[in-house]
């Protein structure tokens, strides 16, 4: 398996729900070095790539564990992929549903709710951008109070002068 590549296992798997979206989310908790005793984290959500027609939670392992050893509770959400049937649209009420759950049991995850930050790869990172836009599904935009305390997002592109040499971007929204 990877973990023997040195990619780590998540902590725990859980369950988020709105109400209205529900997926899994994978739980990366910081080194216990990393962080004050008792001060409430920074958290992470993390988005997979995948084009919103493939990929899976598991694909945050690498980016959550990076951010978990820098202190942060890390959170690497699943979400609808467009062949569901709800399209793109599916994909962002799940990314809003994973933020609200996040923030919502912020006293259990010994987080501070106004510091979430969002991120993603590819497809991740534009739910991310999203979220960071407040672009929400038939209802408007979101008020600044739902936005999350920063974005980052990555994506994948080929370079005009080296086709078989992939190089790697990446943006922050604060």
């Amino acid at each position: 398996t990877l973990t023997r590549e040195g990619v780590p296992e998540p902590d725990r798997t859980e369950t988020y729900s709105d109400g209205t979206s529900s997926g899994r989310v994978d739980i990366y908790e910081p080194e216990a070095e990393s962080v004050s005793l008792g001060e409430p984290r920074t958290a992470i959500v993390y988005f997979h790539s995948g084009a919103f027609i493939a990929g899976h939670r598991s694909f945050g392992a690498g980016v959550c564990g990076f951010f978990a050893s820098h202190g942060a509770l890390c959170l690497s959400a699943s979400y609808r992929l467009t062949n569901s049937g709800d399209g793109v649209a599916g994909c962002i009420q799940d990314a809003w549903a994973v933020l609200r759950w996040t923030r919502a049991n912020a006293g259990r995850l010994n987080i501070d709710p106004s510091r979430v930050v969002v991120a993603g790869d590819s497809a991740g990172g534009l739910l991310a951008t999203s979220l960071g836009t407040g672009l929400r599904v038939g209802a408007g935009v979101a008020a600044s109070e739902e936005l999350p305390a920063a974005v980052i997002g990555t994506s994948r592109r080929r370079s005009g002068r080296e086709p078989a040499r992939g190089q790697s971007s990446c943006s922050f929204v604060l």
